[in-house]
């Protein structure tokens, strides 16, 4: 079965465009591929298309973590490998997480930005791995 649907990129106003960029420059490794006074597209390494564009909103109210909106942002890594050398870098950065979740299909790791925005770094598991009892499939959130 292929994916149907990709999303390419993340678009966030954020009040603090400087600390935004501090943020998911430092802490998080993204590198700034365009930047100008209220607008910054930024890529997972360097070479790499921009996946999100921080566009300063000073003015925004912050939304209450009950109210609807955005959930998280997902960034999926393509290997185990890879997210175990992400976590690494984001424990010497003293990333504080959320959360750690197996949900049998992915592995993912939680956390927020100082915006309040959900973030999720995840991989998922080979297809080859998914279980189909009863033709369902199998997914789930138990602690990893």
């Amino acid at each position: 079965m292929k994916p149907s649907l990709r999303l390419t990129s993340v678009h966030l106003r954020v009040r603090s465009l400087t600390r935004s960029l501090e943020f998911y420059q430092r802490r998080l490794g993204f590198v700034v591929t365009a930047q100008t006074s209220d607008r910054a597209e930024l890529a997972p390494a360097a070479g790499s298309a921009p996946i999100l564009t921080l566009t300063a909103a000073p003015a925004a109210a912050a939304n209450p973590r009950e109210a609807a909106g955005l959930f998280h942002a997902a960034l999926l890594f393509p290997s185990r490998p890879a997210l175990g050398a992400w976590l690494a870098f984001a424990a010497a950065q003293r990333i504080d997480f959320e959360g750690f979740s197996d949900h049998a299909v992915s592995e993912a790791l939680y956390l927020t930005d100082p915006e309040g925005n959900g973030i999720e770094i995840y991989r998922d598991r080979p297809r080859s791995e998914w279980r189909y009892p009863n033709g369902q499939l199998v997914i789930n959130t138990t602690p990893f």
